[in-house]
């Protein structure tokens, strides 16, 4: 807690996001579900579809999601050691992943306000969460290749592996499954940037079974 306290001395925006947190805690606080009781996902019993939905309501709030202390429970979570760590492992494969990456998703890195961390050999700052995504991006590339036609995501945050995917793997059409108010989330993220492929942020009930040429 003290970590905290000092962490919104420093930065005012990290003082109104832990007053949010803590806001949605108290017995009163108006938390939001999308589906019966039974049928919820574990992010959607906690403060998550709540806390989404207090993102989309202000362009403030939208511009500085990444730092949003009960966003950050779910996503965006990644630590500044983990992320070199996935450095270290993009480094060693030599993929032309982390070179293209660099170039693109990691230089573009703005949307959110992410928090971000100086690595040795790099010159500007990274986030860890973008590097994980990077990582992935790579992993794929491994077992798959490149330039496929039509991919699935189902529970996509933000749509920040999609981004990735996009910049570093190409695809024609990604659909993206996820719950109704995330969606909003992922429309909008995606909205402000340019993508070569197309994407649609849709929900398991709205879309007819069809084929894949890979499913994440």
């Amino acid at each position: 807690m003290l970590k905290q306290i000092k962490g919104a001395i420093r930065d005012p925006n990290a003082a109104w996001h832990m007053l949010k947190a803590q806001r949605h805690k108290l017995p009163w606080g108006d938390r939001q579900f999308v589906h019966a009781e039974e049928f919820r996902s574990d992010s959607e019993k906690g403060d998550y579809v709540t806390s989404i939905a207090g993102i989309l309501g202000t362009q403030r709030s939208f511009e500085n999601f990444k730092r949003d202390a009960v966003y950050r429970r779910i996503l965006e979570h990644v630590s500044e050691r983990e992320g070199a760590q996935y450095l270290e492992i993009l480094q060693s494969r030599n993929d032309g992943v982390l070179d293209t990456a660099i170039d693109t998703v990691l230089r573009l890195d703005s949307v959110g306000n992410p928090v971000k961390y100086r690595y040795t050999g790099f010159d500007s700052a990274l986030s860890p969460t973008t590097l994980r995504y990077v990582k992935v991006a790579s992993d794929l590339f491994g077992l798959f290749g490149r330039d496929h036609a039509r991919i699935a995501e189902i529970g996509c945050g933000y749509g920040g592996q999609t981004l990735t995917n996009d910049k570093l793997l190409g695809f024609q059409h990604a659909t993206l499954f996820d719950l109704p108010v995330v969606n909003r989330l992922i429309r909008r993220y995606l909205g402000s940037v340019i993508l070569d492929g197309a994407f649609k942020a849709t929900t398991l009930n709205e879309e007819l079974p069809q084929a894949y040429e890979l499913a994440i």
